[in-house]
């Protein structure tokens, strides 16, 4: 990456907090500031790319987004696309009434 390239991410921005539209119509959330945060460690531009979750990863494929940030690794995932370390994790629990 040269320094000032523009990268396109894929965003799926049904998803608040972490990924959403704001007042001004302008990506925003959870997601979306860790992204900006890892553009501007490599500091290049992100350009958002606005999508459904579902079209993501054929985005990738056909080269029209340079990266999905973040996507869950999956086996079936990991059989079509590379994956880096994570950047952040959120672990999940099920919580239920004891006896349920």
């Amino acid at each position: 990456m040269a320094a000032g390239e523009t990268l396109h991410v894929a965003a799926d921005l049904t998803y608040p907090p972490f990924q959403y539209r704001d007042s001004n119509s302008t990506p925003a959330g959870f997601e979306i500031d860790i992204t900006n945060a890892v553009c501007a460690a490599m500091q290049v531009k992100c350009e958002y790319v606005v999508s459904s979750f579902n079209a993501e990863i054929p985005s990738l494929m056909a080269k029209k987004v340079d990266f999905i940030s973040p996507l869950g690794a999956t086996e079936k995932r990991r059989k079509s696309i590379d994956f880096n370390d994570f950047i952040y994790h959120i672990p999940t629990s099920l919580v239920a009434r004891k006896g349920d």
